[in-house]
């Protein structure tokens, strides 16, 4: 493992299932596994104080280093912590907010992705 990649995750890509509905017609967005088992390295942003003193909500983000830079990730995909099962976030779903490479090129073995992640929170049993 390459030194500083803490952790690994499953990538879901988010698609629209417009054939599926559900009971109310609605189309229904259905994931599948993209990439299972992806190294990389979570750190948390820095929360906005003033929001926070204000008395406004501010969403919980993360950065993410991943490796390799070849893997195809997307806005709006989902990151998965698989590992280590004592991270504190273990098996809750992230959502990609954005996704850029570093300026080395993909090929090259010493690039990652820099994805900014915010917590996924459900409403429902369905989703």
């Amino acid at each position: 493992m390459i030194i500083g990649l803490n952790s690994r995750a499953r990538v879901w890509r988010m698609v629209n299932q417009p054939a599926a509905d559900d009971d109310v017609g609605g189309a229904m967005i259905t994931g599948s596994v993209a990439y299972d088992s992806v190294r990389m390295r979570w750190t948390p942003r820095a929360l906005n104080f003033m929001l926070l003193e204000q008395g406004l909500e501010t969403k919980e983000m993360m950065r993410v280093f991943i490796w390799p830079a070849s893997l195809l990730v997307y806005e709006r995909d989902e990151l998965e912590i698989t590992a280590p099962v004592n991270h504190p976030n273990f098996g809750e779903r992230w959502r990609v907010v954005s996704a850029n490479r570093t300026a080395i090129h993909p090929s090259d073995p010493r690039g990652f992705l820099h994805v900014t992640i915010e917590r996924l929170e459900r409403t429902r049993a369905q989703q």
